[in-house]
C-alpha cells in the first residue's frame, strides 16, 4: 500500500497508511463486549488496505459469543479508490483464508452500509488534506476546510446510537480553525471516551 501512491500523490490526495500495530492498539481500547453480539456491525468507510478491518476480524473472533458467527455479515470496509479497495479485500482473505467480505467503492460522505444495517462500531483513518494552500476556496467561504472533519461528521451521523467511533484525526483538529463546526457535533453529539 505505501508503494502504491508515491510521496507527492499522497500528500495531494491526503491517503495515508495506517499501521496495525495502531489498530490492534485502537480495537483493543473500543469496549465491544458491551454491545450484543448482533449489534457489533463494523463499518470503515475509508478502509484503504484494510487494518482496521483485518483487526476488527482478529478483535471479533476473540469473542466468544461471535465464534458461530459468519463475521464478514459484521465486518464492512469502503474506500473511493478500487485499487485499495481491492487490496483490503485480499488482505482480509490473506489474513483469514475467507473470501466472503464486502469491500464498496463509493464516496464515504455519502456510504451507507447495505441492506438496512446500521454500524454500531466505526473505525477509520479518512483522507487529511494536504494542502493548507489549497484548502482556502469559495466553497468554504474563505475559510479553512479539512477534509478529515468531512468524514468524521458523517460518521457520526451514521453510527447508531450507543455505538462506538474511532477516528485517526489530523492532530490539529483538537483546535484548529477548520474544525469548531465539527469538533461541535461530535461533543452535542457523542460522549468522548479518549483522545490521544
Amino acid at each position: 500500500y505505501k508503494n502504491l501512491f508515491g510521496k507527492t500523490e499522497t500528500k495531494i490526495r491526503g491517503r495515508f497508511d495506517t499501521p496495525l500495530w495502531l489498530t490492534h492498539r485502537i480495537w483493543q481500547n473500543i469496549p465491544v463486549e458491551f454491545l450484543k453480539p448482533e449489534n457489533r456491525v463494523t463499518l470503515d468507510m475509508t478502509c484503504g488496505w484494510g487494518s482496521f478491518l483485518i483487526t476488527a476480524e482478529d478483535r471479533l473472533a476473540g469473542l466468544p459469543d461471535m465464534n458461530r458467527r459468519r463475521l464478514s455479515n459484521y465486518i464492512f470496509g469502503n474506500d473511493d479508490d478500487s485499487t485499495t479497495a481491492e487490496l483490503a479485500r485480499v488482505a482480509l482473505l490473506t489474513s483469514t483464508g475467507k473470501d466472503s467480505w464486502e469491500i464498496s467503492r463509493k464516496d464515504a460522505r455519502q456510504f451507507q452500509l447495505p441492506r438496512g444495517k446500521v454500524p454500531n462500531i466505526i473505525v477509520g483513518n479518512p483522507p487529511f488534506f494536504g494542502d493548507r494552500k489549497k484548502q482556502l476556496t469559495a466553497n468554504t467561504g474563505g475559510k479553512r476546510h479539512e477534509l478529515a472533519n468531512d468524514f468524521l461528521s458523517h460518521a457520526v451521523e451514521l453510527l447508531a446510537p450507543g455505538g462506538f467511533l474511532a477516528m485517526v484525526m489530523p492532530g490539529s483538529f483538537i483546535a484548529s480553525e477548520a474544525g469548531p463546526e465539527t469538533r461541535k457535533k461530535l461533543l452535542d453529539t457523542c460522549d468522548i471516551f479518549e483522545i490521544w
